[in-house]
């Protein structure tokens, strides 16, 4: 929230080393009309709807593993064998 403000921002959205994490954001409650407006267009790739937004990266590199991707029953096990 604090990066939000100080950057007078739409949407703030998490970022470890290089790689931001576009699903994990915090946005403007005022931004629900042009989210709508862009998913009635056809608008699908959140990419696509944040570069028309002002958006402040938020660096999360103390919390890095919260961000692991974890597609598959293997991939989660290995992330809980790293965390025992």
């Amino acid at each position: 929230m604090q990066a939000l403000n100080a950057h007078k921002a739409d949407l703030a959205v998490a970022k470890t080393g290089n790689q931001a994490h576009p699903v994990f954001c915090l946005c403007r409650r005022e931004l629900a009309p042009h989210l709508e407006t862009f998913l009635r267009n056809g608008g699908r790739k959140i990419d696509a709807w944040y570069a028309t937004l002002n958006v402040v990266e938020v660096p999360f590199d103390d919390e890095a593993q919260a961000f692991a991707n974890i597609n598959t029953l293997e991939e989660l096990k290995s992330l809980e064998q790293q965390q025992v």
